[in-house]
Order: structure tokens, then C-alpha cells, then sequence
């Protein structure tokens, strides 16, 4: 079984084990702000201050992040682990994180599509030369 974890930012995809997995707005964010602090703790407060632009001045509680990550972690399956908890400190990211790799063509697949191009280009300067 692939164990593995994509990430793509620009499209919002997440991938684990090769399969797109659909997380909510706020789960990719933190998802993708424990991973840019990678190997380092963020506490509960940090994440509310990154993610959701909060202070420590308002009454929201920091426990929201434990139920975002919770679903966070549930959505990501077998790569959940990569999400740890540091015990009365925050949470850290560890491990490796992929670009999707569906969503990167392939060199034979390339190699095809410039071959056509050129053969394409070829016929269009004959046919110029003629028409």
C-alpha cells in the first residue's frame, strides 16, 4: 500500500496513496502551514494566529484546532502520522510530502507530444510553401 503524501498548493490537491482526497478550506491551511514549519512545533495558538488571523485577545477557544486537526488526520489515513501532536506544546510535521505525480506528465508522454508538434510544424511550412 503507498503511504505516501502529495501536496500541490497551487491546486489545492492533496493526494495520499496516489488518491485525491478532499480537504475543507481551513484543513488544507493548516495542513500546508504545519508543513512550510516543518519539523518544527506550533502551538494551538500559533495555529489560530496563522490560520485563522486570530489573537490571543478573543474568546476563541484553542481547542478548535484540536477538532480541525482531528478531521485533518482522519482525512488523511494512512499518512496521519505525519501530523504529530507534542504533548502540552502543539503539533509538527514530519516526514516527506510529494508533488502529486499524476499531475506531472510523463517523459514518454512529452517526448510523444513534441514529436507530433514538430511533424506538425513541418506540415505547416510545406503546406505555406505550396499554398
Amino acid at each position: 500500500m503507498d503511504n505516501s503524501l502529495s501536496l500541490d498548493v497551487e491546486r489545492n490537491i492533496v493526494m495520499v496513496g496516489g488518491k485525491s482526497v478532499h480537504l475543507a478550506p481551513k484543513e488544507l491551511e493548516i495542513l500546508t502551514t504545519l508543513i512550510e514549519s516543518r519539523g518544527v512545533v506550533l502551538s494551538r495558538e500559533a495555529l489560530l494566529n496563522k490560520c485563522w488571523g486570530v489573537d490571543g485577545e478573543t474568546e476563541m477557544d484553542a481547542r478548535t484546532v484540536d477538532q480541525h486537526v482531528a478531521r485533518l488526520r482522519n482525512k488523511l489515513g494512512a499518512t496521519a502520522h505525519l501530523v504529530r501532536t507534542v504533548a502540552r506544546k502543539g503539533y509538527a510535521f514530519q516526514g516527506p510530502v510529494e508533488k502529486p505525480h499524476n499531475l506531472r506528465m510523463s517523459k514518454s508522454l512529452e517526448s510523444q507530444i513534441l514529436t507530433t508538434l514538430k511533424r506538425l510544424n513541418g506540415l505547416l511550412i510545406k503546406a505555406n510553401k505550396h499554398g
